[in-house]
Order: C-alpha cells, then structure tokens, then sequence
C-alpha cells in the first residue's frame, strides 16, 4: 500500500471521531505486507465487541461438536433441562413439529422470538428499559421474557434469519452444561490459546473493570449501563481490542479454534436477515449488491458487527481483515459505512 493509502485511512478515522456521535474511535487493518491502526487521542484500547461474541460462541459450540458432546442437529431439548426451554417453540414434537436443534440457534433459523428488542406485553422490550435504567439478568430471566410466544417461523424451513440474541442465550446454558461457565470456557478455549491477552468476557465478577473500557454512546448520551453489559454473555458480552480481534479472526479463520470443514459449514448457506447482511451458522456475510457501485463493486465480506458500533469483517480474496468500533448505538448505519469507505481505498 502507498504512504497516500494510510494517510487516506486516517483522514476517514478522524472524521468519523469528529462526529458528535461517536466515542473513543478504533480502526485497524490486516492485509498481506500492509498495517495499519487508529486510535482516537485520549481513547482507552479495550472496548465492548458486543455481538461480535457470537463468532467466539459458534467456535465453542464447533468445539464441543468436534469433540463429540453433541452435534449441530442434536434437538435443544435434548441438552437442557425442561425448565430451560419449557414454553419456547420447537421444543416438543408433539404435533410432529421439526425440534429446534443447535444448528438452527446458530443460524437465527429457531423461530424463537428475541428477547432484547422485541416487545413485551407492556409494548416496550429489553432495550427500551436498558435505556431507563441500567438492568442485570441471568439466562433464564432473559428467556422467561419470551417464553409463549409463538414461533416466527417453523425451525430451519425459513429463506431468511430472523436475528434472536434468545438463540445465544440456549447457546450459553447448553455450552455451561457441557463444559464450564462461559468466561472460562472462552478463556480456555479461544482467549489463551490464541494468546488474547487483552480480550475476556465482561460478567458480574468484573463490574469493577467497567471504567476501563471505552463506553459507547445511544445517540449523544453515553450508554453507561455497566450491569446490562455485564448480562449479554454468550451473546455480546466480550471486551477486547483491535490487536486482538485481528488475532482472533486469523486464528477463526485459520483452523486454529475449529476444523476447515465446520468453517465451510458455516459459510455455506447464506440467509437474509439485516440488509445488506445475510447469516450463516454464526457468522454474517456484508455483501452490497453490485448495482450500488456497478463499476467497482465492493467484495463480500464475512465476520460479524455488534449493535455498539463495532466490525470485525474479512475479504477472504485479499486476505484483508478490517476491525474497529466507532461505539455508537442508535446510528447504527454510521460504522458500516466508515467501512465501505475504508475498503474502497484498499483496492
């Protein structure tokens, strides 16, 4: 890359930290001969992923799987006890229903409603009174919120995902039935392996740690809701930094956590659920449609983003891997277009 490229990259990253609505910005960037980094002056390094944790999940389940504790088509039902999942969808077959099974948790293909932003019987959902007041809950408190609900769709018989953080709370207690808490099964399966140092999962034994991450702003106001951030788990609670989510992304990709034939499953089927994101098992693909720059159209990209503000994606064509966080809840369109710009100079 040219010495105008970086510069280029760092003009982008110092607009976007001159936004009013961004917070402590973060970029950087892997490519074969070429690094590059930003961080915003006066910025702590850590910084909440958010669901950029699914990627760790699915790696522990594909662990698990290859370890033979259960398989991708094993019913949930099977793997937890009934008070976990009594009243969720897909969990008898009594009308001979398809039983929801790991694969579909991982896929958002459960039908199982999601907890944190659909709404309640009280019209308003987890989001909106995090927003209120700062708020903790366990596993089965967040399920218990959608417990009844009717199925979106049947189990797996769906052409799009319907994105439920519920799915990675049933992740979370089968992952702890079979192995340890989930702080630890991360730190001893991804975090010390791949030597992330500066990476962990944020839970009620590190409240106290809270001041040390970059908060994220819900518009202009900073979403300090320590305790809610500590409650994610499996689903977005994970701390970590750009070095390390670069690391962490070679070693996904890379057969270092999980074999090459549980990465091509998870690519393989790809769904619509956000535009323009569509789902795997555990991982989003950001893929433009060629009409919206029909002469330099960008290439797909594979990885995931978090509701922070955060990205983790990788061109697997040039080996390109771009992470960063821009820490902003309510623009959530803000980080995705910071990176289609940053692409566009790496061509």
């Amino acid at each position: 890359m040219t010495r105008s490229a970086t510069d280029t990259l760092t003009d982008i990253a110092l607009r976007a930290s001159q936004h009013r609505q961004t917070n402590e910005v973060r970029f950087a960037i892997s490519a074969p001969g070429f690094r590059w980094s930003y961080l915003e002056d006066g910025a702590r390094e850590q910084y909440f992923i958010a669901s950029i944790t699914k990627l760790a999940t699915a790696a522990i389940v594909f662990q698990h799987i290859e370890e033979r504790r259960y398989s991708l088509d094993a019913p949930v039902a099977a793997l937890l006890p009934p008070e976990d999942v009594d009243g969720l969808p897909g969990m008898t077959t009594d009308r001979g229903d398809n039983p929801v099974t790991v694969a579909h948790l991982l896929a958002h293909t459960s039908g199982i409603t999601d907890y944190f932003e659909a709404k309640t019987a009280g019209n308003d959902n987890m989001l909106t009174r995090i927003r209120q007041q700062d708020l903790s809950w366990d596993r089965r408190e967040a399920i218990d919120l959608v417990r009844g609900r009717p199925a979106l769709n049947p189990p797996g018989i769906t052409k799009r995902a319907h994105y439920s953080d519920t799915n990675y709370q049933l992740l979370q207690l089968i992952i702890e039935r079979h192995d340890e808490p989930y702080p630890q099964a991360f730190q001893a399966r991804i975090g010390a392996p791949l030597g992330l140092r500066d990476t962990y999962v944020f839970s009620p034994d590190t409240l106290d740690r809270f001041a040390t991450v970059a908060p994220f702003k819900d518009g202009d106001a900073i979403f300090d809701r320590p305790r809610a951030m500590a409650s994610f788990g499996a689903d977005g609670s994970i701390v970590s930094t750009t070095t390390d989510q670069l690391r962490f992304m070679k070693g996904y990709l890379g057969g270092e956590l999980f074999s090459a034939d549980h990465l091509a499953a998870a690519t393989h089927t790809w769904r619509p659920v956000f535009f323009p994101l569509e789902y795997g098992l555990g991982i989003m693909r950001y893929r433009m449609p060629r009409a919206f720059s029909p002469f330099s159209p960008m290439p797909p990209f594979i990885g995931h983003s978090g509701a922070s503000g955060a990205v983790l994606f990788h061109d697997p064509d040039r080996d390109l891997t771009i992470a960063g966080a821009v820490n902003q809840l309510h623009n959530r369109g803000l980080v995705y277009r910071m990176l289609s710009r940053m692409e566009r100079v790496l061509r």
